[in-house]
């Protein structure tokens, strides 16, 4: 998932403060995360601060977009406006940074 997280990001070029998003967001984050090899600790920093760093409703779809049936964080972001794209990569950019460095 690191991978997804800062390959999209450095890969595409690639913020805003707002919460709201389930449990079951988070987890799904978490999840595609742990099945793509990272350690529990750092998906469930990369799950947090992505609820912490984008809008309730770009959460929610980003976190339907990590998991199983998911169309994938590349094919989101092809999708979405080109404001949400920023809050997603500026995320993508802090979170990985962060989780990476033991945040």
């Amino acid at each position: 998932m690191k991978r997804i997280f800062i390959g999209g990001a450095l890969a595409l070029g690639l913020a805003v403060a707002a919460c709201g998003g389930s449990q079951s967001d988070k987890a799904a984050i978490a999840k595609a995360c742990m099945a793509d090899g990272e350690n529990e600790a750092f998906c469930n920093c990369v799950a947090d601060g992505m609820e912490r760093d984008l809008d309730a409703e770009t959460f929610k779809a980003f976190a339907k977009a990590s998991g199983p049936s998911g169309i994938g964080a590349d094919e989101l972001l092809e999708n979405l406006p080109e404001g949400k794209q920023m809050q997603v990569v500026g995320a993508l950019m802090n979170v990985g940074m962060t989780c990476a460095l033991g945040g």
